[in-house]
């Protein structure tokens, strides 16, 4: 959930007065006024007054604040979409406003919550068009659309957390990745940080962008796999203590709170002659441990600097300004969206949910900026 707090729009039960006609500029006849029901939490009936342009002879309604054409009033849509985003369904949102005498049926509120995304989507394309980006991270997920999966590309920005693009690619080649990230990447772009998807290195080369690894994502997978080599590794193997004590080495080295320095990878360069003899496993048979290590090792060694290229991006002072993980796009994906989702069991359209994300993404950005507060009243269209 977005830590902020919102405020509704105004609604007003007479209008403002009005000096001169929004056509012409000229003098204006009161021409009619009249009472009409509106919905809302709070106000039942507001009065609405009809002018004349002296130039033109032209008429047309002037409302109160927070009235519009429809019979809802403004503050009803922000509060069906505030309540949908908080976490309640759209029949719930509806039960609600209804129990607060203001019925409102689940499909307003669908509609309600599809317009604040569309234009939400416009408003964070625009903003997320004018940074300047020095370091992206990449990292996709998956959604259910349908009963079909769709695969969901994640960019943000790596110094201030900010999500830059959210899209749905068809495919998750390189090709596809680096069409995606080419649309947002600047001069000023130096960095791109990823997990150990070997795309996204195809990717970093082919833009001219240095490649760093997230630390956090090759920590979690070195320890599952020299957690698993060691458990299928017999006592009686010739190569046990050998395999033990590297395993048990690495996983320390892992551990919480451990900082992963050059240390790691000449440890690796100086183990992996120990198991380069090992020779892979034939047809039906199953790899040996000792095989495991050796690709676990030339894994690790090939991994090399990369694995601290997020110390070169330091700021006037010589500080380090990223931690070499990609923890703000895996952010990014669950404030967005995946926390939600996870309540539920698919959705029913791509684009309304890829408003949502943007909905989200929106709200996530404005609280990055440091601000505490939004006003709904920017997203009721």
């Amino acid at each position: 959930m977005i830590r902020l707090s919102f405020s509704l729009p105004i609604v007003h039960t007479e209008p403002s007065p009005l000096a001169q006609s929004p056509c012409c500029r000229a003098g204006l006849i009161r021409h009619q006024k009249k009472s009409r029901g509106l919905t809302d939490i709070r106000v039942g009936v507001v009065t609405v007054q009809r002018y004349r342009c002296k130039a033109c002879g032209r008429t047309f309604t002037h409302r109160p604040r927070g009235v519009t054409r429809s019979s809802k009033s403004n503050r009803l849509k922000a509060a069906a979409i505030l309540a949908y985003c908080l976490g309640l369904s759209y029949e719930a949102t509806s039960r609600l406003l209804g129990a607060l005498g203001a019925p409102l049926s689940k499909s307003s509120v669908y509609n309600y919550v599809r317009a604040a995304g569309h234009l939400a989507r416009r408003l964070h394309r625009r903003a997320a068009a004018g940074m300047q980006l020095l370091a992206l991270g990449q990292d996709t997920t998956v959604y259910k659309v349908k009963g079909r999966k769709l695969i969901h590309c994640c960019i943000v920005d790596a110094l201030s957390g900010k999500t830059v693009s959210l899209r749905f690619l068809r495919r998750e080649d390189a090709h596809t990745l680096k069409a995606c990230l080419q649309k947002v990447i600047g001069p000023r772009s130096k960095v791109l940080i990823s997990d150990d998807a070997q795309a996204y290195r195809v990717v970093a080369e082919g833009l001219g962008l240095e490649h760093q690894l997230c630390l956090a994502h090759m920590k979690k997978a070195l320890i599952r796999r020299s957690a698993r080599i060691l458990r299928d590794t017999p006592k009686d193997h010739p190569l046990y203590r050998s395999i033990r004590k590297d395993c048990r080495w690495l996983q320390k080295a892992m551990g919480r709170g451990k900082k992963v320095t050059v240390r790691l990878w000449k440890w690796a360069r100086r183990r992996l002659p120990t198991y380069l003899g090992a020779r892979p496993p034939g047809g039906g048979e199953r790899a040996s441990p000792q095989y495991r290590m050796r690709l676990m090792l030339t894994e690790l060694v090939d991994y090399g600097l990369r694995l601290f290229t997020y110390r070169s991006v330091k700021d006037e002072k010589g500080r380090l300004m990223l931690d070499g993980t990609n923890n703000a796009a895996e952010r990014s994906i669950g404030w967005t969206g995946k926390v939600r989702y996870r309540l539920m069991r698919g959705v029913k359209s791509g684009r309304s949910l890829l408003d949502f994300l943007h909905l989200n993404a929106l709200l996530r950005n404005h609280q990055l900026d440091g601000h505490t507060h939004y006003n709904l009243e920017t997203l009721v269209a």
